[in-house]
């Protein structure tokens, strides 16, 4: 085996992998942690051990670094002792933030400490955050507190600590140095456990991020490690995720087995080498063998635990049945962080939130043998059945949909629908008859029959999204409820009072917001995807007559290009929060909203990345296969150009995130806000073109610097001002079209072309965290002007879209930019 490449891919499984370390996993959490704590949120990551919390912790640390945000790492099990006192244990806190962001030579802590002493200790913390760390670092600050879960062991109250961190978000407004503070807490607890006083909780303001196991598409890199060993590393990598589900650990550790095994593995045999492997590496004496401790640290967490008999109970019924319902029970939440099972939106069995054994490794090593040993019983006839037998009407509805699409075809299972909901009358099955019955009668508030709708909606098309062929059927379903109006069935007998009733809510909830968001969300992007493979299913020839209707002229099934500008809202996942939410919209819906428009941007971010280095190796004159379609709606040629724009060097030999991290970092000296906006101009100006500038812009841009908060001129800048001057700064180059200053929006276009608008526009967000939030909020009102136009009439606003989503993502810094540059060479 070649020694450098196995060194290359040295598989890592416990502890934090190493900075740009080829077996590390970007996962959809790398995304969220890094935009949130972009934007100013508290965030925390909370899951179970070796699930690759330290990695992501490191590897966004240095993505925030590289935007000129200054990072500090507190980790708690270095400050922890059992008798430690409240006193001692802020101090020493204290002492490490200092330390962790190069301090502690700046001021005498213990004196300080001491002088203070009239103050309790979480005050004396509060003003060291205020006096001495943001008065000393004019720059943004992250506090990153790893393992959290140390303060279950303290022996007094920690509330007072939780209180702190969420005051330095509510006073804000009051306090305009905390915007330029945020936290990140990492451990092995949930938010219940941590804080006993909600009332002074942090985390139902915070955003949390969802660290899931390996997906096989995000985790192909791990396959490469594996070349020199299998003829085809792929399908090993899929048998190895067979047994781990994902779990980094687990994984990285089969695939290190694989790679320094000393057999071959050829074609056929990936199941049966990988299964042998678990057998005599992993499950064969797990006790003695388990090297870096991972299996047996679950079982002394459960073995230990204060609930060991209901833990193991749970763990029984979860294991004899395969999965249970979700519930946000101690119990439950206690067997999730020990990582012996894993929560999923829904299941096999139920058309909810469930919980399942997290891999067969477990599985196989806390078996039924295991489980008797511990409790010295069989629980089977002590422990009481944790689901209730007779399941909500709401809940039967939904477990029968989940049944059903699983077992029937898209089209067979349309028809149902269409029996069930429209039709009415003549549903085979008399029990959910029954229940539709109650529900009408029970449920008569429309938006509360509204949120049964739209689950049973997402039943559906969460189960077809899996499989690209299913997809469109999709498009069936919503087509089908459009149609609903215009069908008139005739009957033998007048219809029972609550069929008409809910022929009426069903054509309610046809107009409401829900319903056009899964018009939009999902129709649109897929009817131009996946109508040519469609064709080839054996569904096509039904769904085709429920599709017509949405495929008629200038309609959805023509081309892309002669459809209105609204059908195309699913590209711009930044767009999504202004054009998809009402004042109306419902808490989970904007929950869901925020979970599509992820992973909108996560897909695209992929797509891009992949699609990218095919274009410049074509571009190159390298034969390469293509992956898929463009992704954007540019040609290739403009595609290609506003690629190596923005992922090269601009103005010079520099990037537009060096040329962002310089002015970031020269701002630090400037002495007045006066002078910012004199810097500013320069920078921004620097973008524009000379013949362009020539045409009195950067008077008006110079005038419009010089109007911004005259008053603070003559003060100290700071990053409050810096949000502020990006924002006005935003409004004036995209004003709304309905007013008359927008023309500098469409003769910056005209004269520096959709690329060179979008790099200006890039500039300004690049040095403010919030800008893209507010760039976003622009940008819709011009997106709301013209979504009824069709995309060939406004191609000038359509590639301008395309080329400032192309600069954002690339920018975000989590697309594979190292390896694209490369390309680029």
């Amino acid at each position: 085996m070649n020694n450098t490449f196995t060194k290359m891919y040295e598989y890592q499984f416990g502890g934090s992998l190493p900075l740009n370390s080829p077996t590390y996993v970007v996962r959809q959490a790398d995304a969220d942690l890094f935009r949130g704590v972009l934007a100013g949120e508290f965030c925390y990551v909370l899951n179970s051990r070796q699930m690759g919390k330290s990695s992501l912790r490191v590897r966004t640390i240095e993505l925030l670094r590289n935007r000129g945000i200054v990072c500090g790492v507190v980790d708690l099990t270095a400050i922890f002792s059992c008798n430690i006192t409240t006193e001692e244990w802020y101090a020493a806190f204290a002492y490490s933030v200092l330390s962790s962001f190069n301090l502690v030579d700046k001021v005498n802590l213990p004196r300080w400490w001491r002088d203070r002493l009239s103050f309790p200790p979480v005050e004396r913390l509060r003003l060291l955050l205020t006096e001495v760390i943001l008065f000393h670092i004019p720059h943004n600050i992250v506090i990153f507190v790893d393992e959290i879960d140390s303060v279950l062991g303290l022996k007094f109250p920690i509330n007072e600590f939780f209180g702190l961190i969420q005051s330095c978000y509510q006073n804000r407004k009051k306090n305009l140095e905390y915007h330029r503070l945020t936290w990140v807490l990492l451990g092995v607890a949930s938010p219940s456990e941590l804080t006993s006083q909600p009332e002074i909780s942090p985390f139902d303001m915070g955003l949390e991020i969802q660290l899931t196991g390996f997906q096989f598409q995000d985790c192909l890199g791990l396959a490469e490690g594996l070349v020199m060993k299998a003829r085809d590393p792929k399908t090993v990598l899929k048998s190895i995720l067979n047994w781990t589900g994902g779990k980094p650990f687990l994984t990285q550790k089969l695939c290190h087995l694989v790679a320094n095994g000393d057999n071959f593995i050829s074609l056929n045999q990936e199941r049966k080498t990988v299964h042998q492997l678990v057998y005599r590496k992993i499950l064969h004496n797990w006790e003695t063998q388990d090297e870096p401790e991972h299996l047996r640290s679950i079982r002394d967490r459960l073995l230990e635990s204060p609930n060991r008999k209901s833990l193991l109970e749970l763990y029984w019924q979860i294991l004899k049945q395969g999965e249970i319902p979700s519930e946000e029970s101690p119990q439950q939440t206690e067997l999730r962080l020990s990582g012996l099972a894993i929560k999923l939106p829904f299941g096999h069995h139920y058309a909810r939130p469930i919980l399942r054994v997290y891999n067969q490794i477990y599985a196989d090593t806390f078996n039924f043998k295991w489980l008797e040993s511990c409790l010295g019983y069989s629980p089977d006839k002590s422990v009481k059945s944790l689901t209730k037998k007779c399941l909500s009407d709401e809940q039967t509805l939904y477990d029968h949909l989940l049944y059903w699409v699983q077992e029937e075809s898209p089209a067979v299972m349309i028809q149902r629908v269409h029996k069930l909901l429209i039709e009415v009358i003549g549903y085979p099955d008399i029990e959910i008859s029954a229940v539709i019955r109650r529900l009408v009668i029970q449920v008569p508030e429309q938006h509360q029959f509204n949120k049964i709708l739209n689950r049973c909606f997402y039943i559906l098309i969460n189960h077809w999204q899996m499989r690209a062929a299913s997809k469109i059927a999709i498009v069936g379903l919503i087509a089908l409820f459009n149609q609903q109006k215009e069908n008139q069935y005739s009957y033998s007998s007048p219809l029972p009072k609550y069929v008409d009733q809910l022929k009426k809510m069903v054509d309610r909830f046809c107009e409401s917001h829900e319903y056009k968001m899964i018009d939009k969300l999902f129709v649109e992007p897929i009817i131009h995807a996946t109508v040519k493979e469609f064709e080839e299913t054996e569904d096509y020839q039904f769904l085709r007559i429920l599709i017509k209707n949405k495929s008629d002229s200038k309609s959805k099934l023509s081309p892309i290009l002669t459809s209105p500008l609204k059908t195309q809202i699913h590209r711009y996942p930044y767009l999504y929060r202004y054009s998809l939410v009402s004042s109306s919209s419902s808490r989970e819906h904007q929950q869901l909203l925020q979970e599509i428009q992820a992973e909108r941007q996560w897909e695209f971010e992929l797509s891009l990345s992949q699609y990218a280095k095919y274009l410049i190796k074509k571009t190159s004159g390298v034969a390469s296969q293509k992956p898929f379609a463009n992704p954007t709606l540019l040609s290739d040629q403009d595609l290609y150009l506003a690629i190596k724009q923005f992922t090269g060097k601009v103005e010079g030999t520099s990037s537009y995130k060096d040329l962002a991290r310089a002015f970031l970092e020269h701002t630090e000296q400037v002495e007045s806000y006066q002078e910012f906006k004199d810097d500013f101009y320069q920078y921004i100006i620097t973008a524009i073109d000379a013949d362009f500038r020539s045409q009195q812009f950067n008077f008006k841009l110079r005038r419009q610097l010089k109007s911004l908060l005259p008053e603070q001129d003559n003060e100290g800048f700071n990053s409050l001002l810096l949000n502020q001057t990006c924002e006005r700064l935003l409004r004036f180059l995209i004003e709304s079209p309905n007013d008359p200053n927008h023309y500098i929006f469409i003769n910056l276009i005209a004269s520096l072309g959709e690329l060179k608008t979008s790099a200006l526009l890039l500039k300004i967000v690049l040095i403010s965290g919030q800008s893209q939030s507010n760039l976003g909020r622009q940008l819709f009102q011009w997106f709301n002007y013209y979504e009824s136009k069709p995309l060939d009439q406004i191609q000038w606003f359509v590639n301008f879209l395309e080329n400032i989503n192309i600069a954002l993502v690339i920018n975000n810094e989590t697309l594979d930019v190292p390896s694209i540059q490369n390309y680029l060479k």
